[in-house]
């Protein structure tokens, strides 16, 4: 029994350090309170549900029954959110099981995510850019909305663009741009601020 209970909070405390590599990172739609706390509940729930029909098919097949009447309606920001739900899960499943799976899983999670992230820092400080921001990360960066006539050359092959979207009836196309920094957003604004078929610019910090 005392065993089952330190594996459950050693599941709870694995979720957490999810969390916290999520938030080194810089993954910001992470950094709340409802959301460290499903990482800290999720692989615990997970464990019991998983010791509770182990070995018991009658059990088994009365939690799925009881589970399918459960309705996730909260929407998925990005396919990361949903992956660390679903590691979030296998963590609880891995420490039922076999806990030293669940340690190895995490420590994985841990460092992957936060190598990848120094080693996108590192690069873009180099000016080599291999990623693109996506639509969540640019509602929680700099982010520079600019209405022009036609198509700017200048934002034609810009790496900072997210969205493009063309009016036709009025000639008109609105960009939105995501820079990492406010130095770069002043920068690029800098840039386009004279040209002559600019309408208008706004920066969203």
């Amino acid at each position: 029994m005392i065993s089952t209970i330190g594996l459950v909070f050693l599941s709870s405390f694995i979720g957490l350090m999810i969390r916290i590599s999520l938030t080194l990172s810089k993954q910001r739609w992470a950094n709340t309170f409802h959301f460290t706390l499903t990482c800290m509940l999720l692989p615990p729930i997970t464990f019991v549900i998983t010791k509770l029909i182990s070995g018991n098919i009658a059990l088994s097949l009365g939690m799925v029954g009881a589970l399918s009447i459960v309705r996730f309606r909260n929407p998925v920001k990005s396919p990361l959110e949903l992956t660390v739900f679903f590691l979030l899960i296998t963590i609880g499943i891995s420490c039922s099981v076999f806990f030293k799976w669940g340690i190895f899983l995490g420590a994985f999670a841990f460092f992957t995510i936060v190598i990848v992230y120094y080693i996108k820092e590192y690069f873009e400080n180099k000016n080599l850019f291999f990623f693109n921001y996506s639509f969540e990360e640019g509602e929680n960066n700099n982010v520079v909305e600019v209405v022009a006539i036609g198509n700017l050359e200048i934002l034609k092959n810009n790496e900072n663009v997210v969205s493009i979207f063309y009016e036709k009836e009025n000639n008109q196309t609105n960009y939105r741009l995501v820079f990492k920094d406010k130095k770069s957003a002043k920068y690029f604004i800098n840039e386009i601020e004279n040209e002559k078929d600019l309408i208008s610019y706004a920066l969203k910090l």
